[in-house]
This record gives structure tokens, C-alpha cells and sequence, in this order.
């Protein structure tokens, strides 16, 4: 019994995650908004969020693996499912290839921003937050970006200054999950 409460126990984060994909969220019109995307990170537990992904039979959500060498903040899909003869399984789980170093240096860029001058419309990536404790900024700043010469090369890399850094890396998981959604080309008119 105690391998099926440790299983349950396991389970309830995804439980949880499968709740947020029903519900929608009051937005300032009255009218209510759903999730568009949602970004998994299958970088610990692949084979555990592979297999929920799968059950979610929902394209709203991605399964995603960090990559720095990534340029684009989110890449092109690959399957990762294959039949038994090795080919690809028309449609089976994709994988998403999320440009964490990327992302991670456009964050920092937009934390940096001072605020607009009166009158002047909010800049592209301004964040504002709502008044989280010192934890959050923590999470949200545990990393930096280290330049160290490797054969005689720079090669620059993030480096945790903290221990925790999950709420980074949950803000580059939601900024790529916009990205899929393809905020990025969106007019002024449709950000409207």
C-alpha cells in the first residue's frame, strides 16, 4: 500500500495541472479567459510527462526540453513516439525545443527596463508584478550568466546563484508557451 500512496502522491501534481487546463480565469472585460498553452518541462521525469501529455489529448499543451544552444526562444516540434518498426507515429507526443538561455537573457533584458515616462505606452516585455516576497524575485533572479574560457574560447553558460530557481524557469517555460501561440507576428491591433 505504501508504493500506491507514494504513486498517488506523485500523481497529484498532474491532477492539479489537468484542473488548469478546464478552467478559465475572469478577465477585465467580464468575460472570462482559457489557457492557450501550457509548457511542460520533460527534462526530469520524461518518460512520467510524456505519458501525461499523452493522456491530455489536448494540442494546448507541449511537452518542452530546455536546450541553450537553442536561438529561438521555442523550436519546431519533433515526434517522439515511433512505431515498432522505428518510424515516426503520425500523430504521437512532439517535443518542443525551448531555448532556455534565450529566454532567460530576454528576461534579465526586461528586468533591467527602467519604468516608461509618463504618457509613453509600457515597452515591449515590461514586467509587472503583483507584490510576491522576496522568495519570488529569488527564484526569478537564481541564475546568471558565467563566461569561462574552455580551450582557449569564451564560452558563457547560467550558473544557479541559488538554490531554488523554479519560478525562472517556470517565467521562460510561459514566455516560450506564448511564443507557440504566435504572440511574437501578433499586430497591435490583435494585442488589442
Amino acid at each position: 500500500t505504501s508504493t500506491i500512496q507514494e504513486d498517488e502522491a506523485r500523481q497529484c501534481p498532474w491532477r492539479d495541472l489537468a484542473t488548469l487546463l478546464a478552467k478559465e480565469w475572469p478577465a477585465a472585460d467580464g468575460g472570462t479567459l482559457p489557457l492557450v498553452r501550457l509548457a511542460v518541462d520533460s527534462g526530469d521525469q520524461t518518460a512520467v510527462v510524456y505519458e501525461w501529455v499523452r493522456r491530455q489529448h489536448d494540442l494546448r499543451v507541449m511537452a518542452t526540453k530546455g536546450m541553450d544552444a537553442q536561438a529561438a526562444i521555442l523550436g519546431l516540434p519533433r515526434s517522439q513516439d515511433l512505431t515498432v518498426r522505428g518510424r515516426k507515429l503520425k500523430g504521437g507526443i512532439k517535443l518542443w525545443p525551448l531555448g532556455s538561455s534565450t529566454g532567460k537573457r530576454e528576461l534579465y533584458g526586461w528586468l533591467r527596463m527602467g519604468p516608461p515616462l509618463e504618457g509613453e505606452k509600457l515597452p515591449r516585455g515590461w514586467c509587472h508584478f503583483p507584490e510576491y516576497g522576496p522568495e519570488f524575485f529569488e527564484g526569478l533572479t537564481a541564475e546568471q550568466l558565467i563566461c569561462k574560457t574552455v580551450r582557449g574560447f569564451p564560452r558563457w553558460s547560467w550558473e544557479k546563484i541559488r538554490r531554488r530557481n523554479e519560478q525562472l524557469d517556470c517565467r521562460v517555460m510561459a514566455r516560450a508557451a506564448l511564443a507557440g501561440t504566435g504572440a511574437d507576428r501578433w499586430t497591435a491591433e490583435q494585442w488589442e
